[in-house]
């Protein structure tokens, strides 16, 4: 069943990306109109990814190469026009908080806009682990904090998150991240212990990334193919947010082991 998801997703994926590679004259064939999917925001984003960007995504240049952020964003303010009708979406929030970012220039999504994604009724994992993630970074950061201060901030703040999303692994899978960091110790090992005691879940992505990717693993239709190409090409490019799901980042420390301050046959066997 999970290869079978797989190659679903690989086919769609090398399906869209073809699509955004075509020569200009291939485009000209497709209609560059929105392709109703049911869900009114993600609706309301195609038209406006092409009322402002048409040519550009039917162009067939790759202009995406070698960017950070997402060309083809809407507007800022248009996005932020829809806040009367879509405001009570967490998803609306977690897409202003990546149309800000384009409009930046910047890889990472608004942060505050992300705070407020947490305060809607419907919130889910993908801010969460956004913001988490890059707390961790604000205390690795901080030169003012002693060794004693940076774990007592690194286990309050994993504790608030996983008070709020239990039996969650990446709450764990992050933090261990972050204590891998320092070096592999007890701490790191009792972390990862924890993350792996719980079921690994599904990609977390920020919205719209997310819409189309759940879209492709059902099987059903994404929208206007070159809206849905150019938001799948910011997959690995606007947040680091699913990509231990599809790559475990366990892999990355296996090379470190041997020099850890950890039972060898331990730390190999939490990592297995």
């Amino acid at each position: 069943m999970m290869k079978t998801k797989l190659m679903r997703i690989l086919a769609t994926v090398l399906t869209l990306l073809a699509m955004l590679l075509r020569p200009a004259v291939a485009f000209a064939q497709l209609p560059g109109e929105p392709i109703p999917t049911g869900d009114p925001l993600y609706d309301r984003l195609q038209q406006a990814v092409l009322d402002e960007h048409r040519d550009d995504l039917y162009s067939g240049e790759p202009t995406w190469a070698g960017n950070m952020v997402w060309l083809w964003a809407p507007s800022l303010n248009a996005v932020e026009a829809w806040e009367p009708e879509f405001g009570q979406r967490s998803d609306y929030w977690e897409l202003r908080a990546v149309v800000a970012a384009a409009a930046n220039g910047s890889r990472l999504p608004d942060r505050p806009t992300l705070r407020r994604a947490l305060e809607c009724a419907d919130a889910g994992p993908a801010a969460a682990r956004e913001l988490l993630g890059r707390e961790l970074r604000d205390i690795r950061a901080d030169a003012t904090l002693s060794a004693s201060d940076e774990d007592a901030r690194t286990d309050e703040l994993t504790s608030s998150y996983a008070a709020r999303f239990p039996e969650s692994r990446w709450v764990y899978s992050e933090a261990a991240i972050h204590l891998a960091l320092y070096g592999m110790d007890q701490r790191w090992l009792d972390m990862m212990r924890r993350s792996d005691s719980l079921s690994a879940s599904a990609a977390v992505d920020l919205y719209p990334l997310s819409f189309v990717r759940r879209r492709m693993l059902a099987g059903d239709p994404v929208g206007n193919p070159a809206v849905a190409g150019s938001i799948l090409a910011t997959g690995s490019m606007l947040s680091d947010g699913g990509i231990y799901e599809y790559l475990t980042f366990k892999d990355r420390y296996k090379e470190l082991i041997a020099g850890a301050d950890v039972d060898l046959m331990e730390a190999m066997t939490v990592l297995s």
